[in-house]
C-alpha cells in the first residue's frame, strides 16, 4: 500500500487552513484581514492568529500610526493580488505552514 506523502501533506494544511479562518471570523475579524495575513507566508498557526488579532485591533484604532499606514494601501488595485495556492501562485504570495 502506498500513498503521495506531498498530497496528504497539503490536504493536511489545507484542513488546517480552513480551520483556522473559520476560527478567525467567529471571533468576529474580517475576510480581508485574514486573507491579508495568509497572503504574507505565515509558518505557523499560532503566528496567524496573532497577526489576524494585531491587523484587526490596528484597524479598530489600537494604533493611529498604523492605520495612517495602512490607509494608503487600501487605494491598490485589486487585480494586483495574486492567488495564495495554485500553479500560478509565487512564493511571495504562496503560503507555508509548518508540520512540526
Amino acid at each position: 500500500m502506498s500513498f503521495d506523502v506531498d498530497s496528504v501533506r497539503d490536504e493536511v494544511i489545507d484542513f488546517f487552513i480552513t480551520r483556522a479562518k473559520v476560527m478567525m471570523r467567529d471571533e468576529g475579524n474580517n475576510a480581508d484581514a485574514i486573507d491579508a495575513v495568509l497572503a504574507c507566508d505565515v509558518a505557523e498557526p499560532l503566528e496567524f492568529v496573532r497577526r489576524v488579532r494585531a491587523l484587526e485591533q490596528a484597524r479598530r484604532g489600537g494604533s493611529a500610526r498604523l492605520s495612517m499606514t495602512l490607509r494608503p494601501l487600501s487605494r491598490v488595485p485589486t487585480t494586483c493580488v495574486m492567488p495564495m495556492r495554485g500553479p500560478t501562485s509565487t512564493k511571495a504570495c504562496s503560503t507555508r505552514w509548518s508540520m512540526r
